[in-house]
């Protein structure tokens, strides 16, 4: 069974102060959370305590630099021992953006850790030098498709039915120049273009996060749907929490995949943003109003619905056959995903922490165990639309 976690390609680098050129803290992962403890002195009540990276000392990877080969390495080797099969990476092509999450890719190409199969996911939402989100382009896409001709030769590389994977968070920016809105005829010319210049067909998996086509009417999406080989459920931007719930999925959509949560709020990184630009208002009320899925935010309640789902993708694969198309070694393509492995800044971590040391890596070491036991014929859920 096929599990690939979304790992935040984050460097370790700290800035205490706010950048003056535009009011926002700092976007890296490792200053958001020391950021938290300044955050919280604005705040009229208390803020709950967040997960932050366990010492080495104790068994854990500290505070590291994701380009370092040792710490990618024991990364690696944590993922396999706890039954994680893969990655996901995070990355931005839009030339403005920074390299660095591109940077991690390269070096996993390069010398091989963390280990196992990987992917990428291009994730590119105004997180940087931009007010509202920017159509890619013409340039950006020819700079993806070269850069992916890079990586993708890798036989680690994820490919479905001999193509390579390529996750796009939001379809709706994936456009070259000329097209404003995403529409069949301009999705299809934008992935023409990468595939032309990455100079092999790739199989594109959208991700259904409530904004991945924001402001394109519900029935001009029912077409968009057809033009991707798979969406993937994206638990974090659907506002239900520690996993997806029911959804009443698009005929359209022929493959769908699911993903579940390994924490959420309290994020520091959605209080550090808001908190900083608003902090004149900024009040304990406001930041609960942000923190729904917290009560979720357990190991126990992690391994409740990683059990569960896992049961269910195996059922789905006996029932379904070869849907979803199949990976080089001719296994079914039907992964389980994980948000996330090391997204600090919003407190999606399974990696060891301060304040739950290994538990989330254990919840999910438990489930897999358990849910293999489970006989298929004999389980039956509510779910039915994966069936």
């Amino acid at each position: 069974m096929s599990m690939f976690d979304a790992i935040r390609a984050r460097r370790h680098t700290v800035n205490h102060m706010l950048d003056s050129s535009n009011g926002f803290w700092s976007p890296m992962e490792w200053d958001n959370l020391l950021h938290y403890e300044i955050i919280q002195n604005l705040t009229v009540t208390a803020l709950p305590d967040i997960q932050t990276p366990l010492n080495e000392s104790e068994g854990g990877l500290g505070w590291y630099d994701n380009i370092n080969f040792d710490v990618r390495q024991r990364q690696g080797s944590l993922a396999k021992q706890y039954g994680v099969d893969g990655f996901i990476f995070y990355t931005t092509v839009n030339q403005k953006s920074p390299s660095m999450t591109r940077t991690v890719v390269d070096a996993r190409v390069r010398d091989g850790e963390p280990a196992g199969p990987f992917a990428v996911m291009v994730v590119d939402d105004c997180r940087y030098d931009c007010e509202e989100p920017e159509l890619l382009g013409t340039d950006n896409l020819i700079a993806l498709g070269e850069w992916l001709r890079n990586i993708t030769f890798h036989s680690d590389y994820i490919r479905v039915n001999g193509r390579p994977v390529v996750y796009i968070y939001k379809l709706g920016i994936l456009l070259a120049d000329g097209d404003t809105v995403a529409r069949p005829e301009s999705i299809r010319r934008a992935f023409s273009l990468v595939e032309k210049t990455a100079r092999t067909p790739l199989h594109w998996i959208g991700t259904d996060t409530f904004h991945c086509l924001r402001g394109i009417p519900h029935a001009e999406k029912e077409a968009l749907y057809k033009e991707l080989d798979a969406w993937i459920d994206f638990a974090p931007h659907r506002g239900n929490c520690m996993t997806a719930e029911p959804l009443n999925v698009s005929p359209q959509i022929d493959t769908f995949y699911e993903t579940f949560l390994s924490g959420w709020y309290p994020a520091p990184r959605g209080l550090t943003w808001f908190g900083s630009k608003h902090s004149a208002g900024w009040s304990g009320k406001s930041y609960r109003a942000q923190s729904k899925c917290e009560p979720k935010n357990s190991p126990v309640r992690f391994y409740e619905i990683m059990k569960e789902g896992l049961i269910r993708n195996r059922c789905r694969k006996d029932r379904e056959g070869n849907k979803g198309g199949l990976l080089e070694d001719g296994q079914v393509w039907k992964p389980v995903s994980i948000f996330a492995w090391n997204e600090w800044g919003e407190q999606g971590v399974l990696e060891p922490s301060t304040l739950n040391g290994f538990s989330y890596l254990e919840s999910l070491h438990q489930a897999r165990q358990d849910a293999i036991e489970v006989n298929c014929s004999l389980y039956e859920h509510s779910y039915s639309y994966h069936f």
